[in-house]
């Protein structure tokens, strides 16, 4: 490598490698060894400092919402439901459990099974 350098010199390191049949990136190792793993990064480590790294596709930036917050200080105040799909006796069979919660005290307010969702009886239950 050390002929390879001094003809490099003179000449050129193209001429000086094809002349010599030495690959140019076994004389730019030679010439500049890497010290540890090569980086994986190079174009990033060039963009960064231009502040040109970023996501292609376009971000969008969600606006921080605060959760809504359901105070009740006294029973009968706020309720809360929920309807539960029960298996029944036979396949494909369902029966669906309607229940009501005072949110204050956690006692069911109302407790309804049914054999279907249809809307009439679920504001009956209500």
């Amino acid at each position: 490598m050390t002929a390879t350098a001094a003809l490099a010199a003179q000449v050129g390191t193209k001429p000086a490698c094809e002349a010599l049949g030495v690959a140019r990136a076994s004389f730019y190792r030679h010439v500049a060894p890497l010290d540890g793993p090569r980086p994986a990064r190079p174009m990033y480590r060039l963009l960064a400092p231009a502040g040109q790294t970023r996501k292609r596709r376009d971000q969008l930036l969600h606006p921080a919402y605060l959760k809504p917050e359901l105070l009740a200080s006294a029973p009968n105040q706020l309720w809360s439901w929920d309807i539960t799909k029960l298996l029944g006796p036979a396949k494909w069979n369902y029966f669906y459990l309607y229940v009501v919660l005072d949110v204050f005290s956690r006692y069911v307010a109302r407790l309804d099974a049914r054999s279907s969702r249809k809307r009439q009886p679920r504001q009956a239950t209500l």
